[in-house]
């Protein structure tokens, strides 16, 4: 662990190295691993983004929505801005940002998206009369309510940086044209890959595909690591999946396919039509291709390791 924490911190101040050097004037910084201990949180920054909090890593961050908030509340400095997305922020984030002494702006509660149906736009706006930005509807368009969100994050982070906003909306409407993210709900053809790996962004993902395509036939390929709530996870893409095809994943890390399928329990895998083991992600797709009909979708998910392989070959 020591010596993973000081290769970590060598990366980190190697990266601020570089960004001196370039004199780059607005760094994004992702803090890692919970955050309080990420060696990324060496720096003072001027706003924090946590964007929501799920039972992640618990084996490290600890068990509970609290006590992670804990831990992401590390990266807040005091009377700076903290920029919150959780819909539904745990206590503990609150009032450690009231004992960090930091600025809280939490999504629904501080700021929002408003829809005008009359002119067609979303508007970002604090809870207020103050608008942000006016964003077309067409823009949008497809744009996951998940990733709403974490546009209005990072505006209200600019928002509270820079005071200019007279090109933000035409800029803004540029970079949304790139969406969505890729490995994150990307549809790829007939094929839908997403890196959800716990429990919430699996729920959020598999309510996404219900909801967009409720009369299509999902196969879904998964492989997941080993600190990772499988049976949870399988669960919920049991509640939406024809098929799955569970797939092996790299040492130490990964769980193999005869892991995963073990610590998943029957009464689980009855609620599929069918269940198939493939050593590889590889072999994982082309098993879902051969079951899928012509007009079926096949979800590749559980891991970025996943969908990194299988953008490979699909």
């Amino acid at each position: 662990v020591a010596t993973n924490c000081l290769s970590a911190a060598r990366s980190a101040l190697a990266a601020l190295a570089v960004f001196r050097d370039y004199e780059v004037e607005v760094q994004v910084l992702e803090v890692g691993l919970g955050g309080r201990l990420d060696a990324v949180n060496m720096v003072d920054a001027d706003c924090a983004v946590i964007t929501n909090i799920g039972l992640d890593h618990q084996s490290w961050l600890g068990d509970t929505r609290d006590k992670i908030a804990i831990e992401k509340a590390g990266v807040m400095r005091a009377g700076t801005p903290a920029i919150c997305g959780d819909i539904n922020p745990p206590a503990a984030l609150v009032s450690e940002a009231e004992r960090i002494g930091a600025e809280l702006y939490c999504w629904r509660q501080d700021f929002e998206w408003q829809y005008d149906a009359a002119k067609q736009t979303w508007n970002l706006a604090f809870t207020g009369p103050k608008f942000l930005a006016t964003i077309a509807n067409h823009v949008m368009r497809g744009i996951s309510e998940e990733q709403r969100i974490n546009i209005a994050c990072a505006l209200m982070s600019v928002c509270t940086l820079f005071s200019d906003w007279s090109i933000l909306s035409a800029a803004l409407e540029e970079v949304l044209k790139t969406y969505p993210l890729p490995g994150r709900q990307q549809k790829i053809g007939r094929y839908i890959l997403d890196v959800a790996h716990n429990s919430e962004a699996i729920e959020r993902l598999t309510n996404s595909i219900r909801e967009k395509y409720p009369e299509k036939r999902i196969h879904t390929v998964v492989g997941m690591l080993s600190d990772k709530p499988v049976a949870d996870v399988i669960t919920l893409l049991a509640s939406i999946s024809s098929s799955i095809i569970v797939c092996g994943l790299p040492q130490p890390r990964g769980l193999t396919a005869q892991q995963l399928n073990a610590r998943v329990p029957e009464v689980i895998w009855k609620k599929v039509l069918t269940r198939e083991l493939a050593q590889t992600v590889e072999m994982g797709v082309a098993r879902a291709q051969n079951i899928a009909q012509q007009d079926d979708l096949i979800l590749i998910c559980g891991s970025f390791l996943t969908v990194a392989e299988a953008r490979c070959v699909i």
